[in-house]
């Protein structure tokens, strides 16, 4: 004998009415990032940003707040070395929750570059020479004429014999490293007799 197939009983009309219900009024998660810096050093102002939180009630809890804490972006500044936390908090529904935090760490600013230069400061006319600023990890170069216009972004600057004639000539060479950079000066004495006019 074949069995008919049993029906499951329905759930109660009132009840699937109290999921809806439930469901509709559930306070939504907030979701939100932290946009910036993670690394900065002593001295520099920094900005933070909330982005795509789901409310626009923001407030901001951390060290040096200094734009107010009720804003979708804060700036810092005057920070120590050491690691800084940042919470942010949003407003959904009469309810607020810390959605994000975010870390900074600030450094020591590195030294300056160091400000030398080798060559020769005379040599004959006709003589080939050359000026090399100072090795250093991640360093940048940029050689100028008395005029300031850029001859060079190498670390050193060659001059093939006969292309200078007989005085002195001083060149400057800006030397960087991230946000740092240090003027510095070489000069030349070119001795010798020029060629005799035809």
């Amino acid at each position: 004998m074949s069995s008919s197939p049993r029906r499951l009983p329905h759930a109660p009309q009132w009840l699937a009415v109290a999921l809806l219900v439930v469901l509709a009024h559930s306070p939504a998660r907030a979701t939100c990032n932290i946009s910036g810096p993670t690394t900065v050093v002593v001295g520099a102002q920094f900005t933070l940003c909330a982005d795509g939180c789901s409310d626009s009630c923001y407030t901001w809890n951390g060290p040096n707040v200094v734009d107010g804490t009720h804003a979708r972006c804060i700036t810092v500044s005057g920070l120590g070395t050491g690691t800084y936390e940042y919470h942010l908090t949003v407003r959904i529904e009469g309810k607020s929750e810390t959605c994000a935090t975010f870390v900074v760490q600030v450094k020591d600013e590195p030294p300056p570059p160091t400000c030398e230069i080798s060559g020769p400061t005379t040599v004959a006319i006709g003589e080939a020479f050359s000026f090399c600023a100072a090795e250093g990890k991640g360093y940048t170069y940029s050689w100028y004429d008395a005029n300031g216009a850029l001859m060079s972004r190498d670390r050193c600057i060659n001059f093939p014999g006969g292309i200078l004639v007989a005085g002195e000539y001083e060149y400057e060479l800006v030397l960087s490293q991230g946000s740092a950079s240090v003027k510095c000066r070489a000069h030349v004495t070119v001795r010798g007799q020029g060629p005799k006019p035809n």
